[in-house]
């Protein structure tokens, strides 16, 4: 088996993919509920009240991307499709890149911004391991 796959069992990338499922999905639903703390995160700070309303409706779409990206590959781990779920985290590494990018731009390189790029990196791992599985 090639690299990353051959470093763990089949069990442990399903479990993986899994984790990141659920991490995704809560990412999501935090957006959805408490819009202006992931913006924050983001480094998309509000600085007057009328702005709060554009930002919040704006992390509406944040939300229901992770919650999309979520349901496709809770449904995928369901059917047993790991191949696929692998396929849904490489292709949203896009997605990834341009949380950093928005990040930089809002607050500079700081830990936030590091912990988005192993995040990202994390997953795209992830991916890469369950595309090479059986």
């Amino acid at each position: 088996m090639p690299f990353p796959n051959s470093l763990l069992h089949r069990s442990t990338w399903r479990f993986l993919g899994l984790s990141l499922a659920t991490t995704i999905f809560s990412l999501g639903t935090w957006s959805l509920l408490d819009p202006l703390p992931p913006a924050a995160l983001l480094g998309v700070a509000s600085t007057l009240p009328e702005s709060n309303i554009v930002l919040s409706k704006a992390m509406i779409f944040l939300g229901s991307r992770n919650l999309c990206i979520a349901a496709s590959l809770f449904w995928l781990h369901y059917l047993g499709r790991m191949k696929e779920m692998g396929v849904v985290l490489c292709c949203a590494t896009v997605i990834y890149v341009a949380d950093v990018c928005v990040a930089v731009q809002g607050r500079g390189w700081d830990g936030v911004v590091a912990g988005l790029v192993g995040s990202a990196l994390a997953a795209t791992f992830v991916g890469w391991g369950l595309v090479q599985g059986q």
